[in-house]
């Protein structure tokens, strides 16, 4: 059978910006939006300035909007202006400044820090536009975003007087789960130029934080994003911390008792030695499964060894296992390479699968393995159609050559294979 691996990937933290035309409504809590939802609706990101009753909302994409309404809901009136031009780009140097960090996991699931991704602008992307309203809490909205449908990324800058994110991977109201960044302290006097006046807007509050909070995946929300300042942290949330907090919770993983994993029946099966006749080869094999060796077929055809026959499958047929010494004089294949070309070989109308000829080592020499998937019925042919898997081992020798093989249908294929793995293991060949 064809084997792929997947390896864990890290996770990213990227930041995108898109194409919208924003046109400001006249009356009511919503704002008319023309969007272009193919381009913007998968990638959002937004500055969200807070002091604690009012927000400063810039978005740098587009907001979705409701198709019925035309309007994006916003939990008061928003007054709307254009945002500082280069808003996003004073909101990543101040980021990196600060030394705020993403928190990735390597492959063995342990974290580590990096820089945010740039915050830049695609060229497409049209100017900032900036919406201050009325709010207690923090806000983002979300359900409009559920109408285009598919998934996403939404990366929010949020800057206010607490630490909103205490945990690099947390749910908030709106989002299921969500990946903050650290976050660093910084005054109003550090964000002229992502937003006008931040003095007065954060009425002489000094002790601020910045850090970003980023969303990946469907967009089908049951509610919009929010989060209670109160709630928050009055202090900078540091990688220390947070590797503090991952070592912890290892440690109490590492303090539960294992449970022991059940053993499958491959793992369970016992095995015997078989000696093939005039003793070509000797091999471990399993104990309970129906062994055929015709002595008398073999003198006549040059071919010497056994077939295994396993316990039936959930599809009905037996998984099969030989081993056999093909000796000189047969009368088919006079080769390694002649039995190679005729059984690795593909009928285009069968619907078969077969692997790349590799070169492998089996007991200390030279030998060759393929695999091959067939669609396959019942001898009676009653039933559904199953995929049957093949892996043959074709091993040199001075004189003739071995071939070990097995054909197993979907089901029973990995406890086959384990099987079959142990005997080319534990395979001697005598000639």
């Amino acid at each position: 059978m064809f084997r792929a691996f997947s390896l864990s990937l890290s996770v990213f933290l990227a930041v995108f910006a898109v194409f919208l035309t924003i046109i400001p409504a006249g009356a009511g809590t919503g704002l008319a939006i023309s969007v272009d939802a193919r381009e913007s609706e998968d990638r959002q990101k937004a500055i969200i300035l807070h002091n604690g009753t009012e927000e400063i909302l810039i978005a740098g994409s587009g907001l979705a909007s409701d198709t019925k309404t035309g309007s994006t809901p916003f939990p008061s009136e928003p007054q709307v202006s254009p945002a500082p031009e280069k808003a996003f780009d004073a909101a990543q140097a101040l980021m990196k400044d600060r030394g705020v960090k993403s928190v990735v996991t390597d492959r063995g699931g342990v974290p580590f820090l990096v820089d945010p991704v740039e915050l830049e602008r695609p060229v497409r992307s049209a100017e900032p536009m900036m919406y201050r309203f009325m709010s207690k809490e923090l806000y983002y909205p979300l359900v409009v975003s559920n109408t285009p449908g598919g998934q996403g990324r939404i990366d929010l800058v949020v800057i206010c007087p607490r630490t909103v994110g205490t945990v690099y991977e947390q749910p908030f109201r709106g989002f299921p789960y969500a990946e903050a960044t650290t976050s660093r302290s910084v005054t109003s006097g550090d964000l002229a130029g992502i937003c006008p006046d931040p003095t007065a807007f954060f009425k002489g509050q000094d002790r601020l934080y910045i850090q970003m909070i980023s969303y990946f995946g469907k967009y089908a929300f049951d509610a919009d994003f929010t989060a209670d300042i109160a709630q928050g942290s009055d202090r900078e949330v540091n990688y220390e911390e947070i590797f503090t907090a991952d070592a912890a919770m290892k440690q109490e993983l590492a303090a539960v008792p294992e449970v022991p994993r059940a053993k499958t029946a491959a793992e369970r099966q016992e095995y015997e030695q078989f000696t093939c006749h005039k003793n070509f080869y000797k091999a471990d094999v399993p104990k309970g499964w129906r062994q055929e060796e015709d002595i008398t077929e073999s003198e006549a055809t040059n071919e010497y060894g056994v077939t295994l026959l396993g316990p039936k499958s959930a599809e009905g047929p037996v998984p099969i296992i030989t081993i056999l010494y093909i000796a000189p004089g047969h009368a088919m294949f006079k080769s390694p390479q002649g039995y190679i070309d005729r059984n690795a070989a593909v009928d285009p109308d069968s619907g078969e699968k077969v692997s790349e000829v590799r070169e492998v080592t089996v007991a200390g020499r030279k030998a060759f393995e393929f695999e091959r998937e067939t669609p396959d019925r019942m001898p009676s042919g009653e039933g559904e159609e199953f995929m049957s898997y093949e892996r043959t081992i074709v091993v040199t020798a001075p004189e003739g050559f071995y071939v070990l093989s097995y054909r197993a249908p979907e089901s029973a294929e990995g406890d086959v294979l384990t099987v079959f793995d142990k005997i080319a293991a534990s395979f001697k060949p005598n000639k």
